[in-house]
């Protein structure tokens, strides 16, 4: 749940540092006014109940004639509200500024040394005399009992001073006992410089590692930002620091109110790694620098389910198919198969989807899943359910092995063939799962939600209870925009939000029936029975690479969110550039 609002009360600063990622043309912009200022909180805090914390930020915001007035005011206001500050800290070089300041319920005040040298530090910010300044706000704020951290911004002009930087704070400013380690966002000016002050994790790593020890020697906290855990040794993961609770951002005048987060999180590669769950990733901008490659993804084995696509055919034709539809792939041969499947080096305790396409098209399948057993027997099969009608072959694919079978219903017999494009297709796919349940088959029943049947799922729920009772399982799967469902969009995209008060009603149906429902890709915060529902993907590997990444795109906002990898899947990339992040409330 989000408790702090941020907001950049301006972007004029009185340094010009290097590595800022304001860009100039923000700088020529006016400051919000007092009474903007003002007006923008009445209505954050109307809005948002939850908000306990201000943080101010720029631009310097100290540089405005009106910042203590706006402190006080807010404060006289919201005497519940306590506030923190990130700045560069010359002003209060000032003690009686200094002092003034500390009056109000300040909970931290954070400020960048950018180098224990002077020459350096000034080169950095392009301001003469700013170290001196900075320096001396740090020893009044920290003598008047405010709260202090020194942050280090990592570049290539200080990283390999950062163990001696934790030194002089430690000997010079024995009142802080707080610092933080943070990866570069190399935007705007930051950009601009980038061949002067970008630097890889696998060069400033080492000195990390040692500016913590450092920081230990001498009892100083320290936390890393923006800092992927995987690139560090493991007994340093414990010093990352997790996403700030921030809900809103104030841009400059003309621009728009967004999330902090939209520009920092985790890539494809972090997707299955074990270590994700804990872990702040960085700023997408680091990657368009140096790449992904320095990543050092952990993944346990046994904790494995691999998704294997069996083959390109399907007798269906959906309209949202994430494939090609009916358009047939060239389908491998049975050896050339096996051959993929040796390669994987299965585990025993492993599990593998076999998908298509549809599967049960392949006309070695059972030979196949014989193949399989030999290395695991969690062996699931993701299918329409048409061919299983025919119940000896039903019997001799559950025999050869899959112990699992998820077969997707869209509707009513109408909707459901409707939406396949195949007329025989309900009453083809209702007798496959019968005949598997005749056979003690374990099997799922996936709702694929989107346009076309929202507004019917608690419909469709009591369908399968009526047909089936509480012998299967339901997911309810939120549509992907890829394949035949990009031309068919039209039809079929809809928002999460709008979704939502249907599912809950569906969800309400089978809890009063005590079946079981989970969901796949459809974000939790927007429904009311968010406690009630979990997630169907765990550590999932795609060999289809492309898939793998539409599934891994998942919004940085979702990071900050105590469900998220525990029981939700965030959502689809492609919805993230359809709808955006504004419905998502994270927990």
């Amino acid at each position: 749940m989000f408790t702090k609002s941020y907001c950049a009360l301006g972007y004029r600063c009185n340094n010009n540092c290097l590595i800022c990622v304001v860009d100039a043309a923000f700088n020529k912009d006016k400051n919000m006014t007092t009474k903007q200022v003002l007006e923008f909180y009445d209505k954050e805090l109307e809005k948002n109940k939850n908000i306990d914390t201000i943080e101010f930020s720029g631009g310097e915001p100290t540089i405005r004639k009106d910042f203590l007035y706006l402190v006080n005011t807010i404060a006289s206001k919201y005497p519940y509200l306590s506030f923190c500050l990130l700045t560069n800290g010359r002003n209060f070089c000032n003690f009686a500024f200094a002092q003034e300041f500390s009056k109000y319920n300040v909970v931290n005040v954070i400020t960048a040394l950018h180098h224990y040298i002077e020459d350096e530090h000034d080169k950095q910010t392009q301001a003469n005399g700013s170290f001196r300044q900075t320096c001396m706000g740090i020893k009044n704020l920290s003598e008047l009992d405010v709260p202090v951290t020194v942050k280090i911004i990592v570049t290539k002009l200080n990283y390999k001073a950062m163990p001696q930087m934790v030194e002089f704070v430690a000997r010079n400013f024995p009142l802080v006992k707080n610092m933080s380690i943070n990866g570069l966002d190399i935007r705007a000016r930051a950009e601009q410089f980038k061949d002067e002050v970008a630097v890889s994790f696998t060069k400033y790593i080492p000195y990390v590692h040692k500016a913590i020890d450092t920081a230990n020697k001498y009892n100083i906290n320290m936390v890393l930002y923006s800092i992927p855990l995987c690139v560090l040794d493991g007994k340093y993961r414990k010093y990352a620091g997790e996403q700030p609770d921030i809900i809103s951002l104030y841009k400059s005048p003309g621009a728009r109110v967004q999330n902090k987060t939209e520009d920092h999180g985790y890539v494809k590669e972090c997707y299955n790694c074990e270590i994700s769950k804990g872990c702040y990733g960085t700023w997408f901008s680091y990657y368009d620098v140096f790449g992904t490659g320095e990543l050092n993804q952990k993944i346990t084995a046994d904790q494995r389910t691999i998704v294997f696509n069996v083959c390109g055919v399907c007798n269906n034709d959906c309209l949202f198919c994430s494939e090609e539809g009916s358009q047939p792939l060239k389908d491998e041969s049975l050896e050339k198969l096996k051959e993929k499947i040796d390669l994987l080096k299965i585990k025993k305790k492993e599990s593998i989807v076999l998908m298509g396409g549809e599967p049960t098209m392949f006309r070695d399948i059972i030979k196949l899943v014989k193949h399989i057993s030999g290395f695991t027997e969690n062996i699931s099969m993701t299918t329409n359910g048409r061919k299983l009608q025919d119940r000896q072959f039903a019997k001799n694919i559950a025999s050869a092995g899959v112990n699992h079978f998820c077969v997707d219903i869209h509707g009513s017999r109408e909707l459901h063939n409707k939406i396949t494009q195949r007329k025989e297709s309900f009453d083809q796919t209702m007798k496959g799962i019968e005949n598997l349940l005749a056979d003690n088959c374990a099997v799922s029943v996936k709702v694929i939600m989107h346009k076309m049947n929202y507004k019917y799922l608690k419909s469709i729920a009591e369908l399968i209870y009526k047909k089936f009772s509480n012998k299967t399982d339901i997911i309810f799967s939120f549509i992907s925009i890829n394949g035949s469902a990009i031309k068919n969009r039209k039809k079929l995209s809809v928002s999460a939000s709008k979704i939502a008060p249907y599912l809950d009603s569906a969800i309400d149906f089978l809890k009063s029936k005590e079946m079981t429902c989970r969901l796949d890709m459809f974000p939790l915060c927007v429904l009311k029975n968010w406690k009630e529902m979990a997630s169907v993907r765990e550590k999932t590997i795609h060999l289809d690479e492309k898939r793998e990444s539409e599934e891994a795109a998942n919004n940085s906002i979702c990071k900050t969110c105590a469900l998220y990898k525990k029981t939700c899947d965030g959502v689809w990339a492609s919805y993230i550039k359809e709808y955006g992040i504004s419905e998502f409330i994270p927990h």
